[in-house]
């Protein structure tokens, strides 16, 4: 016990001062994070250079590994908040089923359907929503950074950092194949883990705000809709919840689709 008590002190370490006293060592805008943020802008570019034509063999092969590495990443930070120095206490408010811990459950499945209109609609839902949800945390931050453990500010910038890479390398890959059948489907991927993670609000209440939706108060931070969530009614917030992150995604979708056609145009003009 006292050896598996020391690889969790080690695996779940905190910044402490002098006194022993925890502290939040990581800032927002700081080198950390800024570095990070790069890198995993510098990652996308360099997938979309290197990856944009890969076979969809290849495409599942990618997704399937970054979401199984995601899902063990999300095991391990579950595993460290949770540890008190002795022994195991679950932190509901970690429950993993937030906005941004949808794309990992969505790559690990894409990346074992064959082709079909799920994974198209998947693939979407990575290129749009997942990459809104990435960037977000990336540029507002939030509270991801509220935390002494380092594991933790690692592992929350790795999961958004591949959020932001995989969703501009699949806006590459998938430039002629994402119809906008596709992007209909992404919005009820959107929509069903929306639901899931409502009907959780309402069972482990007053435990857990998935999606920043639960309908009782939490005093949770919201980046972005954290104004219209305290100033309007609850169903005001989830319709702008819901719209603005819809149409977020559809002007991505759109961005795509301008990009292929001004590039097929070019090739024309060019022959």
């Amino acid at each position: 016990m006292a050896v598996f008590n020391r690889i969790m002190s080690i695996l779940a370490y905190r910044f402490t001062d002098a006194d022993g006293n925890v502290y939040n060592a990581v800032e927002p805008y700081g080198t950390f994070h800024l570095s990070w943020f790069t890198f995993s802008v510098i990652v996308g570019i360099l997938m979309i250079i290197f990856l944009r034509d890969v076979k969809a063999k290849t495409m599942k092969r990618i997704v399937f590994f970054t979401g199984l590495a995601l899902v063990l990443g999300e095991i391990y930070k579950q595993l460290i908040i949770s540890w008190t120095g002795n022994g195991f206490e679950y932190r509901w408010y970690a429950f993993p089923m937030q906005f941004c811990a949808t794309p990992m459950y969505i790559m690990f499945i894409a990346g074992l359907l064959p082709d079909c209109k799920l994974r198209n609609g998947m693939l979407s839902y990575l290129s749009t929503y997942s990459f809104i949800a990435g960037i977000s945390v990336m540029i507002f931050v939030g509270d991801v950074f509220s935390t002494p453990l380092l594991g933790e500010c690692i592992q929350t910038m790795t999961h958004h950092g591949a959020m932001v890479a995989v969703g501009m390398w699949l806006m590459a890959w998938n430039r002629k194949r994402n119809e906008i059948g596709d992007w209909g489907m992404s919005v009820l991927v959107f929509l069903f883990f929306e639901t899931v993670a409502m009907i959780l609000n309402v069972a482990l209440a007053p435990n857990v705000d998935l999606y920043f939706l639960s309908p009782y108060p939490s005093g949770v931070y919201v980046p972005v809709f954290g104004v219209i969530r305290d100033s309007a009614p609850y169903f005001i917030y989830l319709l702008i919840y819901n719209v603005g992150f819809t149409l977020g995604s559809l002007c991505f979708y759109e961005l795509q689709k301008l990009i292929v056609k001004a590039k097929s145009e070019k090739t024309t003009h060019t022959v």
